[in-house]
């Protein structure tokens, strides 16, 4: 799971019922992300924006995103 989104629901889950989550993915997929905002801050700055303005887009842009790296990755990409 390379999402920080679904690594961060994960980990609450798992510490809310007291147990203990994978460290090492989440801090791979905030690394992934702080990586990304660095490579291109405009694009994370505008996903900001659409979240204030409209949380349905927003989300259904992550989810795109996510989808279509995931698509990548398989291929090789």
């Amino acid at each position: 799971m390379n999402n920080v989104l679904g690594c961060l629901t994960v980990a609450t889950r798992q510490m809310v019922r007291g147990g203990a989550f994978n460290q090492d993915q989440l801090q791979e997929s905030v690394d992934g992300m702080i990586d990304s905002v660095i490579r291109c801050p405009d694009a994370f700055t505008w996903l900001l924006r659409l979240r204030t303005k409209d949380v349905y887009s927003h989300d259904h842009s992550l989810r795109s995103s996510l989808w279509a790296t995931q698509f990548g990755q398989h291929f090789g990409l």
